[in-house]
């Protein structure tokens, strides 16, 4: 199960989770970050700890809100303001059931308010060779700075790194590391954007 997970969910609302979860050598630990597609419904993040390694277990996942203009985790309280009418538990009970056969988690979750759902992801795998093709046009400092203005610079994100023949990843994740954020730091800066580039780009 040690890895980056990525995929999306359906549910009460639906969008995009990521989880990243390292092998502590008898159970795993790591991070969720849920990324809903409706903007008036806030960004969170939670940690997992495992109690051993199996396949399929529950777990309590208290919740912290992601400021996204910051890239932070932070309390409930302290953004709710943003977020008229919307209510978030502290807590989400979850169910997760991993085929390592096929490289596929699956999360139930509910929350004591009613909110339900199912999320279906994939494993992550950086050492596959890229799907994209860099652009033949753009050869030069200049030629790329020409182009990346014509983009909507909302949407895209661009990054350097040494060769056209790696998959778009940071070095943190092609080194073999899947968690960003250790466990003992949760209540410091969180590069929660770095989450939404990988996955927005694959």
């Amino acid at each position: 199960m040690r890895g980056q997970w990525l995929g999306s969910y359906q549910g009460n609302t639906q969008g995009v989770v990521t989880v990243e979860l390292d092998d502590l050598g008898d159970h795993y630990e790591g991070m969720a970050y849920v990324y809903p597609g409706n903007q008036g419904v806030p960004s969170i993040a939670g940690a997992v700890t495992t109690a051993d390694k199996s396949d399929k277990f529950s777990s309590q996942i208290k919740l912290d809100v992601i400021d996204l203009r910051y890239g932070m985790l932070v309390a409930w309280d302290s953004v709710k303001q943003n977020y008229p009418g919307v209510s978030l538990d502290p807590t989400i009970d979850t169910s997760w059931s991993c085929d390592r056969q096929n490289n596929v988690l699956e999360i139930d979750f509910n929350s004591k308010s009613g909110g339900s759902g199912k999320a279906h992801l994939l494993r992550s795998d950086g050492s596959r060779p890229p799907e994209r093709k860099p652009l033949a046009n753009v050869q030069s400092w200049a030629a790329f700075k020409e182009y990346a203005l014509t983009r909507d610079p909302n949407r895209y994100v661009f990054r350097g790194q040494e060769s056209s023949a790696w998959r778009l990843r940071t070095f943190f994740h092609r080194s073999g590391r899947p968690r960003m954020v250790p466990q003992q730091a949760l209540s410091t800066v969180a590069n929660v954007d770095e989450h939404r580039r990988v996955y927005c780009l694959q």
